[in-house]
């Protein structure tokens, strides 16, 4: 990755209050995302030895239309020995409403695609994805428990798009993320993680060839979302 714009000169043309969100993170293995992003001239993060994975959804309102989104992520550093977090590589999302999956493929050149969607942010939290009327993802947090913790967290940074053709990556956006933030521990045995392959969409078959392994939920029920437009870069 050779590209970063001062904070100052980032201006946000999508802005959201109130986003009720789902996130999964977990663990894979560090060498086959190292492998896989390396087309994309990319260097996966190397969180305790392994790449960090980030799956999220949510549910907002935007203009008065209500929508729901999907997405699959994977952090990435600047640094070859992938040492520090430095933004994500998006390599798939959804959104519940055709209109605004169109739009963003369409004129963001982003990989969003049309899901059918459902986030649950309160009490016992679960996300479930249909895609073309087939179950494609689930994943759900087994009955109401107290957080580990709970802090204001943002993240602010850069989001990497595929190249075409599974070229080099030379396209991306930048996000603000934060809000009251409650974390839970992955409770394995309990809490479930559906995983199907699907020739639509390779990342379901990506996270169950690198092992994704969940440790951690992190649910907002009011959170801020910034985006900005997608940039097309010029390597250096």
């Amino acid at each position: 990755m050779s590209h970063a714009m001062p904070r100052e000169s980032i201006r946000y043309v999508a802005e959201i209050d109130g986003v009720r969100e789902v996130t999964l993170v977990g663990g894979a293995d560090l060498a086959y995302w190292r492998e896989r992003l390396g087309a994309a001239g990319l260097q996966p993060y190397a969180a305790g030895g392994q790449a960090e994975l980030v799956i999220s959804a949510t549910a907002a309102r935007w203009r008065g239309a209500r929508f729901r989104e999907l997405s699959f992520s994977v952090a990435v550093s600047a640094r070859a020995d992938g040492a520090t977090h430095d933004g994500f590589y998006l390599a798939r999302a959804y959104n519940s409403v055709r209109a605004f999956a169109w739009v963003e493929r369409t004129l963001f050149t982003t990989p969003y695609y049309y899901g059918q969607l459902a986030v649950e942010a309160h009490g016992a939290a679960a996300v479930a994805l249909h895609e073309a009327g087939q179950p494609a993802f689930r994943a759900a947090m087994v009955g109401a428990r107290s957080p580990s913790a709970q802090d204001d967290q943002l993240w602010e940074g850069p989001i990497w798009l595929p190249g075409s053709r599974g070229g080099a990556a030379d396209r991306l956006f930048y996000a603000r993320l934060g809000g009251d933030t409650a974390l839970y521990p992955f409770a394995t045995g309990a809490d479930t993680l559906d995983l199907r392959r699907s020739d639509r969409a390779p990342i379901f078959g990506q996270l169950i060839e690198s092992r994704f392994a969940p440790r951690e939920w992190r649910i907002r029920t009011a959170a801020h979302h910034a985006k900005s437009k997608t940039y097309r870069l010029e390597k250096v």
